[in-house]
C-alpha cells in the first residue's frame, strides 16, 4: 500500500496518495514505510495544501496526520496552524480531525497537557453531534496517554470510562481499553487486579 501511494504521487494523484496513507497509518509503520510516508504527504502539502486553504470551507488536514505517524511531525505544525486559522469555516469533521492532529502533534513533542487540551476540544466537536471516520477511533488513545503521562490516574479512569461508553473496534475495546486499566491498576499498587485486567 505504500508503494501505491507513492506510485499515485509520482502519477501526478496526490489525494489518491493521501488517501492511501491515511488508510495505512493505522497500522504499523517500518522504517521504508516511514521515509516513503513522510516524503508523499510533504510532497501533498506542497502540491495541495495551498489549494486546499483556499477552497470556502478550507479542506482538512489528512497529511498532517501522515506526517505526525511518520515522525515528520515538525513539518505538519506549520500547516495546522494555517488551516485553525481558518477554524470558523470548518465543518464538523474537519474540526474534529483538525484538534485531534493537533493532539496527535502534541503527544508526539512530549506536551501532554497540551494534548489533552486538544483531545477535550475534539471531544467537544463529537458533542455536537456523530462524525464517522477511522481517526475518531484516535481520540480515547490520545485523551489515555496524555493523562497517564501527567499522572492523572483519575483522569485516565475517567478517559477510560468515556471510551467504553462508545462503540469501537475490537483492538480499543478488548485490547487497549483492558490494557490501559491494567496499567493504571498496576501503577496505583493494585496488583491483582492489574494481571486480571492484563489477562
Amino acid at each position: 500500500l505504500m508503494k501505491a501511494a507513492h506510485h499515485s504521487m509520482r502519477a501526478g494523484d496526490a489525494d489518491a496518495a493521501v488517501a492511501r496513507l491515511e488508510s495505512y497509518v493505522q497500522g504499523t509503520f517500518s522504517l521504508e514505510d516511514q521515509l516513503i510516508g513522510g516524503a508523499t504527504a510533504r510532497a501533498w502539502i506542497r502540491e495541495r495544501g495551498a489549494a486546499q486553504l483556499e477552497t470556502a470551507p478550507p479542506a482538512g488536514p489528512p497529511g498532517t496526520i501522515v506526517l505526525n505517524a511518520t515522525a515528520h511531525g515538525a513539518d505538519a505544525e506549520p500547516w495546522l496552524r494555517q488551516v485553525e486559522a481558518r477554524e470558523d469555516e470548518l465543518d464538523q469533521e474537519t474540526r474534529l480531525l483538525l484538534h485531534g492532529a493537533w493532539s496527535f502533534d502534541r503527544l508526539q513533542h512530549g506536551d501532554p497537557r497540551a494534548a489533552a487540551d486538544r483531545a477535550r476540544r475534539a471531544e467537544a466537536v463529537l458533542e455536537e453531534g456523530p462524525v464517522h471516520g477511522a481517526w475518531v477511533e484516535a481520540l480515547p488513545n490520545m485523551a489515555i496517554q496524555s493523562q497517564l503521562w501527567l499522572d492523572n490516574l483519575d483522569g485516565v479512569d475517567a478517559a477510560i470510562e468515556a471510551a467504553r461508553a462508545g462503540v469501537h473496534p475490537p483492538g480499543l475495546s478488548d485490547g487497549r481499553l483492558p490494557a490501559y486499566a491494567s496499567q493504571v491498576a498496576a501503577l496505583r499498587g493494585e496488583l491483582t487486579d492489574a494481571e486480571r485486567l492484563a489477562g
